[in-house]
């Protein structure tokens, strides 16, 4: 019994011994404000109106003798001293990535990420960013926890070489010029259809709008590619590609068609392997009508028509396949469905095989005649 008793009094010692120790550590520990730098790594641009994407860098150095862990950052970010936006960043979104927002006493962290900011609608600051050569600075606080309580540290920009990438930047001018399309929206005799619906659709957003009394809609958009899809009740739904590749003002007609006497066609294409192809260009055309039809299929390799019952050239275009053409008589059939196999192009050696062959055995014929023609002459 006595034994239990001294036992239980050792143990209940060491932990009133350990609870002191660890007890006078934290109070006798004066947390110090860690140093956090912050450098921008890389821009991102989409077109003006839309996101911005920055990817940062920063450094943090622990002068604590204590392990201290990132909960947050926010900060403000600028551009030649004008304000653009500003964002905070949360550890807790990271927990599989928990590690890395540790840092230990007297060590260095370099932590990178890339946040997605909206773009200004600051002209000024807009063509700033475009241009491709604004001096980014940050200002904000990194908030931080540890054993021995929490602290915060100003952050400092650290000037860093910056590379810019993204769509805008290739096209910057043609950004800061929005083009504007003037829809036309026609039935089968070409008169005008009021109430139609018109979207605009880019890779990165969409635009929509509906025809007015004279059977149009005007959009300022930034210039891109853009499909054209037209719809309206009782009518065929139609799609129509347009490349913009300076800014410009286009006028546009569409003709919609009674959804009654047409045909949907739905086609697919493949290549020989039976491997879909996306992104491939299926114009049909009739000398019965004055419109063409133009789709690309989609990521299944499929794209769908609704076009007035007549007789169609059908081409299939795709970069590195052969082209494909053949004709096809919709007179009569409501629903038609195709798949269509596309050929890799030939390299240059198999276009010019048989050539090469010919050269071959003609450069051994003279060569084997020239030999003959030494042997007779010693």
């Amino acid at each position: 019994m006595k034994k239990y008793l001294l036992k239980k009094k050792l143990m209940i010692f060491l932990i009133i011994t350990s609870l002191s120790f660890s007890l006078s550590n934290v109070l006798g520990n004066d947390l110090k404000a860690p140093k956090v730098s912050m450098a921008l790594q890389k821009v991102y641009v989409f077109p003006p109106g839309f996101s911005l994407d920055l990817t940062v860098k920063w450094k943090i150095y622990n002068p604590n003798n204590v392990t201290i862990f990132l909960k947050y950052i926010y900060f403000r970010v600028y551009i030649n001293g004008k304000f653009i936006n500003e964002t905070a960043y949360f550890s807790e979104i990271e927990e599989e990535l928990e590690k890395e927002w540790f840092v230990a006493p007297g060590q260095t962290k370099t932590i990178e990420r890339t946040f997605t900011l909206d773009f200004p609608a600051n002209e000024e600051i807009r063509k700033i960013v475009l241009e491709g050569k604004g001096e980014w600075s940050f200002e904000g606080t990194a908030f931080f926890s540890s054993s021995a309580g929490e602290v915060s540290a100003p952050i400092i920009t650290e000037k860093s070489i910056v590379k810019y990438e993204g769509y805008g930047f290739t096209l910057s001018k043609i950004y800061l010029s929005p083009s504007t399309i003037r829809i036309e929206v026609k039935d089968e005799n070409w008169l005008p259809i009021t109430g139609a619906k018109v979207t605009l659709i880019s890779k990165m957003t969409t635009f929509e709008g509906i025809t007015n009394a004279s059977g149009s809609v005007e959009f300022k958009v930034p210039t891109t590619n853009y499909t054209i899809r037209v719809s309206k009740e009782g009518y065929t739904l139609r799609e129509e590609l347009l490349e913009l590749s300076a800014p410009s003002s286009v006028t546009k007609s569409i003709q919609l068609y009674p959804s009654k006497g047409c045909t949907k066609l739905i086609i697919e294409v493949k290549d020989v392997a039976g491997m879909i192809i996306d992104n491939a260009i299926i114009t049909l055309f009739s000398k019965d009508l004055i419109d063409n039809f133009t789709k690309t299929t989609n990521v299944s390799g499929i794209a769908e028509f609704e076009i007035p019952q007549a007789n169609y050239t059908l081409t299939v275009f795709k970069k590195g396949y052969l082209p494909h053409r053949e004709s096809l008589d919709l007179s009569k059939s409501p629903i038609e469905r195709k798949v269509i196999q596309l050929k890799p192009e030939l390299t240059w050696l198999e276009q010019y095989r048989s050539y090469l062959i010919i050269g071959a055995i003609a450069i051994c014929f003279i060569v084997s005649a020239v030999l003959r023609l030494k042997r007779k002459s010693t």
